[in-house]
Order: C-alpha cells, then structure tokens, then sequence
C-alpha cells in the first residue's frame, strides 16, 4: 500500500479521517519534528522513508527540483484554480473525491518521479529535471481519455530516472 505525507498546509483531520476510512492508501501527516522546517529538511525525510508528499504548496516542486530531479516516490499538489480563492479543507475533499471518481484506480498507479497537480477541473503532470520543470501532460478531469492518458505520463516518469535506490513504494 502507497503511503501519503500530508504537510501542514493541507493536513485536516477530517481529510485523514476519510482518507483512512476508505482503506486504498496509507495516509500520515508530516513528522513532528519536520513541522514548520523547510522544504530543503521536509523533501529529503519524506522521500527517505518512500512516501509520496501531498501539499497545497504549488512553489515546492520548483523551489526544491534539483532535489527532486534525483528521484523522489512523488509529489502532489491540491490546489484551487483560481488562485485567489483561500483552499478550505472542504475543497480539498472536494477536489480529491472529484479527482477520485474519476480515476478509481488512482491508488493502484506509481507517481514516481512526478509533480502532478490536481485542481478543480484539471490534472497537470511535470517532473524535475536538473534544476527546472519540465512540462508533461495537462488533461481536463471530464476527459474520458484522462485515466489512460495519465497512466502513459506517469509511467514514463517512473522510468525516466532508471532503476534507483529509493525506498520501495510496492508498486
């Protein structure tokens, strides 16, 4: 089973509460100790224990790529599409439940090596190279394509970087 990270932008109880309520992924919220670090201290703990890290944050994947660009179990990214509306704990379920009905086997697939970026009403995929991102796939979530179409991106993240000495994310 993956396990999730939630940082202390986008941690809720109530989000954790439902995400273990559905049983499809292990979810934990930062470390104590890493609380209110920065991303150079968060980014290296959570990909050294293999999780895959989700914030609200959308300047981290860009801010930290270089780090990333050396293989990391992924990074998502919930956030609103308009850039000025404050992101509630309610509209993170909602974005996430909207991403999940339609993509139910999302918890099944790799995000290895990607920054993937999940709004209202669209998916973004981009993953780290050196010390930029670079751009993979945009999809609108009421594409019917868009499952299929996110596979292929992602699964040519996954390989970009080789087999490498990350932690296990068993999939």
């Amino acid at each position: 089973m993956s396990a999730f990270v939630f940082d202390d932008c986008i941690f809720s109880k109530k989000l954790k509460a439902e995400c273990d309520r559905q049983g499809l992924v292990n979810t934990q919220r930062l470390q104590d100790d890493l609380r209110g670090e920065g991303d150079e201290r968060i980014i290296p703990a959570v990909v050294g224990q293999g999780s895959v890290l989700v914030t609200e944050d959308r300047k981290i994947a860009e801010e930290n790529a270089e780090c990333l660009s050396r293989g990391h179990p992924g990074l998502v990214v919930v956030a609103s599409e308009d850039r000025t509306r404050t992101l509630t704990d309610e509209l993170v379920r909602a974005i996430l439940d909207k991403f999940k009905s339609v993509f139910p086997n999302w918890h099944y697939i790799t995000i290895r090596n990607s920054i993937v970026e999940i709004t209202q009403h669209t998916v973004l995929v981009w993953h780290a190279a050196g010390s930029k991102l670079d751009y993979d796939y945009h999809v609108a979530l009421d594409d019917p394509r868009m499952p299929e179409a996110i596979l292929g991106v992602l699964s040519r993240n996954a390989s970009r970087l080789g087999p490498r000495a990350l932690p296990d994310d068993n999939q």
